[in-house]
Parts: C-alpha cells; sequence; structure tokens
C-alpha cells in the first residue's frame, strides 16, 4: 500500500505504493488528544505475524488499513498521550475507504465531496483472511 507513513485518501500523494513493514507499537500519532492514526491506502495485502502465527488480509479490491494496539475505544477514553495504558493487543482495522481528513488551509477547510463518505449510497467490499500458525 501507500507509505510508510500514515496517509488518507486526500493525503496520500506524498506515500509511494510498495510493501511496508512497521512495529504497531511505533505507529501511534502524537496528537494532542489520542485518535485514531496510522491509516494507510491503496493496501492490496497486510499481514501481522507474531512467531509462528501469522492473519493476512487480502482485499478484493484496494483498501485502506491501520495497525495499532488500541482499539477505537481505546483511544477515546483517553485526553491526553501520556495517560494510554501499555497496550499487550494488536488492532487491524480492515475499512473499504475512510473519509479524507479536508483542511486544505489553516481556516479549517471542509472535506472535499469526492473523499467524502455519502450517507445515500451503499458501500460494498470483500476482502479474505489467510490464518497461518506453523
Amino acid at each position: 500500500g501507500a507509505g510508510p507513513h500514515e496517509n488518507h485518501i486526500d493525503r496520500c500523494s506524498g506515500a509511494k505504493v510498495g510493501i511496508f513493514s512497521a512495529d504497531p507499537t511505533k505507529e501511534v500519532t502524537p496528537y494532542l488528544r489520542p485518535q485514531e492514526c496510522a491509516n494507510r491506502t491503496q493496501v492490496r495485502w497486510s499481514k501481522i505475524a507474531h512467531g509462528h502465527k501469522s492473519v493476512k488480509v487480502e482485499g478484493g479490491s484496494c483498501f485502506e488499513t491501520s495497525v495499532l494496539p488500541y482499539s477505537r475505544r481505546d483511544l477515546a477514553a483517553y485526553d491526553h498521550q501520556h495517560l494510554l495504558p501499555e497496550s499487550q493487543k494488536t488492532v487491524m482495522r480492515i475499512l473499504a475507504r475512510q473519509m479524507g481528513v479536508g483542511g486544505d488551509d489553516s481556516w479549517g477547510a471542509p472535506t472535499h465531496r469526492e473523499y467524502l463518505n455519502l450517507c445515500d449510497r451503499t458501500y460494498r467490499y470483500s476482502f479474505i483472511l489467510h490464518f497461518d500458525q506453523e
């Protein structure tokens, strides 16, 4: 997918498509408030491995994903980054498409229409999970 850094559908022109690896514990962006982060766009497949166990996601088409040591609920529960407890889990989010972030200027410009996920449409997506255990 697009990387090696975090990117979004309206913020991916500086990312290159390739095969990247990362430590989920180092993917948490130190925003003022803990929030979703580490998103990657244009992903064809993603794999999480630990020892001899792994899970691989293959999309029916390109998808977006993030891999973090926290769930969305975990991140929303804390007002400051330093309050996040140490985590022993790995959480992978698999998305057909995440809305763009907007903010093309310093005055809070909204997300452009082509990067919105409009509620008057049906979105469908499929993916395959491969579990390996050696």
